[in-house]
């Protein structure tokens, strides 16, 4: 009771004074101070100093985790393989890397091993060809009798006379007169200085010259065989136009008309050359000539030909023999040479001459072209089927046999592209074509007069047309 009442009296005296405040912090060095000494101080130190730095609290762990990404998040992270198929696939694969490289090396040398051994097959072939080429050159184009191609050359006036045939007489009234003849000779000059020849360079024109000269004459021999050539290499042809010995037509240089045979007479190859392309307006600057004698051999050398000879021809094949035999100066004896019978026969050399020549059994001129045609045919067509040796003994012959104004690389042309013509189809045709010409007498010789126009266009296009 008495605690409780002095509880009691101490409130009672305390409930009149005012709340005591908490005393100031102690200065450990001058002692206590008082608050208002201790505010002024601290107004005085925040005017004079810079405020204080805020402290960074210390952020949490996952506030931290939060602001900052974890860097094993950012970098790539290998995945482990999903499955232990996965890791062999993948082991095999750095397996094979080296094995890849080491076979594409092989490879690489397997190139360079095959170039190599492809450049040195090459240079044994060229080498060969060249070899070859040299080899050919020495035993058969040397020996080839050359004639350069010469813009003047001088014309033979002397040149023989031919005569009507045994039996044969011509009339005054057959004969034509001077005027007609000098109107036909205006017109066949004027259609030669007209126009221009005919070339393309897809066809090659080479004219085949069969000429009569004798040994021991000093001329140059009728064409009596004039076969153009054209090797077409757009239609796969090789077109061989024969022309016939009779045509009357203008000769330059000569400056006047006669036979067509008769140019070469005058002036040779060139002069002939010369003579068909203004006639019938197309370019020939190439030509291979061989006398009768010289195809004789050549036709030996393949073996011979085989012909039809009818019994009209059998007399006159033979008399031919017999003039050859006379006319060859080597002393020839014809009775080995005579045929006993006519049918299909096998003609050797100067049998097949011979019947070529033939001109007075059937339409004249036309049948001997014809003739003419049919033994280069068989002579062609007897190549075609001729193995290496054979081919090289009929070039041993021919070679010494021809002349040309051909050049060796012009040659060499046609040499490497035989094989691709034995495989051409081979067509003939005749100047004049068959309803383009009429037949009368000048100067009381039988000649033809053609159609310029129509067989130029008709020959053309045998020639050139597709």
């Amino acid at each position: 009771m008495s605690s409780q009442k002095k509880k009691k009296k101490n409130h009672n005296k305390n409930a009149g004074r005012p709340e005591r405040k908490s005393a100031p912090a102690v200065n450990t060095e001058g002692g206590a101070a008082n608050a208002g000494d201790v505010e002024n101080k601290s107004v005085e130190a925040g005017n004079k100093k810079e405020p204080a730095k805020p402290v960074k609290e210390p952020e949490d762990k996952e506030k931290k985790q939060a602001k900052e990404p974890d860097k094993k998040e950012t970098e790539p992270v290998e995945k482990p393989a999903e499955s232990e198929a996965e890791a062999s696939v993948e082991n095999e694969t750095k397996e094979k890397a080296p094995k890849e490289e080491k076979k594409l090396r092989g490879a690489k040398k397997a190139v360079i091993i095959i170039a190599i051994v492809l450049f040195t097959i090459l240079m044994l072939l060229m080498s060969a060809y060249f070899l070859l080429k040299e080899y050919i050159n020495r035993r058969y184009l040397d020996r080839i009798n050359y004639e350069s191609t010469a813009e003047s050359f001088s014309i033979n006036e002397n040149i023989p006379t031919e005569t009507p045939s045994e039996g044969v007489t011509i009339s005054e009234k057959d004969n034509i007169d001077e005027v007609q003849k000098g109107l036909i000779e205006a017109d066949a000059k004027t259609f030669f200085n007209s126009g221009e020849s005919a070339e393309a360079n897809y066809v090659t024109n080479i004219l085949l010259i069969g000429s009569d000269v004798r040994p021991g004459k000093e001329w140059n021999g009728n064409s009596d065989a004039m076969i153009l050539i054209s090797i077409n290499n757009k239609t796969k042809k090789i077109i061989m136009t024969s022309f016939m010995r009779d045509m009357y037509v203008y000769i330059p240089i000569v400056d006047n008309c006669g036979k067509l045979n008769s140019a070469h007479a005058y002036g040779g190859s060139e002069l002939l050359c010369q003579t068909i392309t203004g006639a019938f307006k197309i370019k020939i600057d190439k030509y291979v000539r061989v006398e009768f004698y010289g195809l004789m051999d050549i036709i030996d050398a393949a073996g011979g030909v085989d012909m039809y000879v009818t019994p009209e021809e059998l007399p006159v094949l033979n008399q031919y023999i017999t003039d050859m035999c006379k006319e060859s100066g080597t002393g020839m004896v014809p009775d080995g040479y005579y045929l006993g019978e006519a049918g299909n026969l096998h003609l050797n050399g100067m049998q097949a001459v011979a019947y070529a020549r033939i001109r007075y059994v059937g339409n004249s001129d036309f049948e001997r072209t014809n003739r003419q045609r049919k033994v280069l045919s068989r002579l062609i067509d007897n190549c075609k089927k001729m193995s290496f040796s054979q081919i090289t003994r009929v070039a041993d012959v021919a070679v010494t046999k021809v002349s040309t104004n051909m050049s060796q690389g012009e040659i060499w042309d046609i040499i490497n592209d035989a094989m691709k013509y034995i495989g051409y189809e081979v067509v003939t045709q005749r100047v004049p074509f068959d309803g383009t010409f009429t037949s009368d007498y000048i100067d009381y010789q039988q000649v033809i007069l053609p159609d310029y126009v129509k067989n130029v266009e008709m020959m053309l296009d045998g020639i050139y047309g597709e």
